[in-house]
């Protein structure tokens, strides 16, 4: 067995250039996207060379699919360039480790340390592990933990699926930062489709406009001062592109094909997921796998009570309980809980959400839906919503998000810094407040905010301020 692993990763430290420049080129000339994420990994990787010494992990948990693999090929190509002799740049993928090889990421760096001809606390030169689909050892958090320790010049990334997160002990927290890959944003969109960039400084003032100010008419003012800019940025692109975004934009392997290949491609990423991904998160038996894509065809239809799915599904409440589990820890779903105490909220309703739009919008394709196109777009624009908020308030531990379960109240609750909250609504179409002015009365918040397709306002009674789309995705 060692002399078949041996060979692999000779056979890696020699193709891995050869792999890593294929997978950056979007042709024969022009190089992929680098999305943020490589920005900060980059950066971080230079400023490692630059000191000579010390040593730095990072962990990338991501839904399948949002480019883990180009970011590690990116990496690789950024370390090239910076002059790294490829023997001490190891790029592979756990998945080929382990069901191809039947091996294990202790026996594959225990080999590498043997052709690097130094135990890795000896080495003199920096060593990079670009390890890839690192999920599919149970074992791997121990293994990488191991080399770390050992080592005194050594860089880790380790990418796996989005469950990654839950699976790291206190040892690896301590030891690692996080780096969530998420489902593009629409800005990303941009960049990519069209070659769009920015305006530099909108996206954070945007930001502070809705989560800092203290009341509507505060907030109202400040996006009031970012007209002009919103409107210098809308000059160059269409914002009938939003809705082709929902449909084609959240993950970069669909960006440039139409609705209904995008749709497709997202059915079979959504294949895969089940059959690979979730039996690691949950015991399931033949039945219950079968019956995850009708379960996510549900959600997307906008069923969300645990006792609905179960009637319809003909599956107990407690294993519907532990699909969606698993459909959250692989982040296709997104959980938003409800407001009130831990033991009210097991007798109420959480809200779920797609992650990426364009899945939701994927189901739903499926054999026609009778629901118009703003409907749909509606639906869509509420998974935005969720990941936005998601992105910018609870990754970067700042708040959280909540959801006010009784009718007639508003789609979502942001809890942020300084005890404040603020209602919010999403919606195509929306005329009226009326569902933010019933969760502000009921759970006190500071002032309510509708996001949906019409002009920049505030209410006469200055409680609520109407935010466009088009400033909204610009976040």
């Amino acid at each position: 067995m060692s002399d078949l692993i041996r060979n692999y990763v000779l056979q890696q430290l020699s193709r891995a250039e050869n792999w890593a420049r294929a997978t950056t080129k979007a042709n024969s000339k022009n190089p992929l996207f680098k999305r943020h994420k490589f920005m900060t990994l980059s950066n971080r990787a230079s400023n490692f060379m630059s000191q000579g010494d010390g040593k730095e992990w990072f962990i990338v948990p991501g839904l399948r699919g949002v480019g883990k693999s180009t970011l590690m090929a990116q990496v690789y190509m950024h370390l090239r360039q910076q002059n790294v002799d490829q023997k001490f740049i190891l790029y592979f993928s756990t998945d080929h480790v382990t069901r191809l090889l039947r091996s294990n990421l202790h026996e594959v760096f225990s080999v590498y340390e043997e052709i690097l001809g130094t135990p890795f606390e000896s080495a003199t030169s920096p060593i990079f592990l670009l390890v890839d689909e690192v999920q599919y050892d149970e074992n791997w958090a121990v293994a990488i933990k191991s080399v770390f320790d050992r080592a005194s010049k050594i860089f880790i990334i380790s990418t796996g699926s989005s469950a990654l997160a839950l699976q790291t002990n206190a040892d690896v927290v301590r030891r690692s930062l996080t780096e969530r890959l998420l489902p593009m944003s629409f800005i990303e969109y941009e960049m990519v489709r069209n070659n769009h960039l920015p305006v530099s400084g909108l996206k954070d003032k945007v930001k502070a406009a809705i989560f800092d100010a203290s009341t509507a008419s505060v907030s109202y003012q400040m996006l009031k001062m970012l007209q002009s800019s919103v409107d210098s940025y809308w000059v160059k692109a269409d914002k009938l592109a939003i809705n082709h975004f929902f449909k084609v934009g959240s993950f970069p392997f669909t960006i440039h094909l139409d609705p209904t290949q995008a749709f497709q491609k997202n059915r079979e990423l959504l294949d895969k997921i089940i059959e690979r991904d979730i039996p690691q998160l949950g015991a399931f038996d033949a039945k219950s796998v079968a019956m995850f894509q009708y379960l996510l065809m549900l959600v997307a239809g906008g069923v969300y009570t645990i006792s609905k799915l179960s009637a319809v599904l003909g599956i107990h409440s407690n294993t519907i309980r532990s699909m969606i589990d698993a459909l959250v820890k692989a982040e296709v779903l997104m959980k938003v809980s409800p407001v009130g105490s831990p033991t009210s909220k097991m007798k109420k309703a959480s809200k779920y959400y797609f992650t990426a739009p364009s899945m939701r919008l994927a189901y739903l394709d499926i054999g026609g839906n009778p629901a118009t196109e703003s409907t749909l777009m509606g639906g869509a624009l509420e998974d935005y919503a969720a990941t936005v908020f998601d992105r910018e308030i609870v990754s970067k531990k700042i708040g959280n998000i909540q959801c006010d379960p009784k009718d007639g109240s508003a789609d979502f609750l942001l809890q942020l810094p300084g005890s404040k909250s603020i209602a919010v609504e999403v919606g195509l179409n929306k005329k009226s407040s009326r569902q933010v002015r019933q969760t502000i009365k009921d759970r006190g918040s500071d002032f309510g905010v509708v996001i949906t397709n019409a002009p920049l306002a505030l209410s006469n009674d200055g409680l609520v301020v109407t935010i466009p789309i088009d400033f909204f995705v610009l976040m």
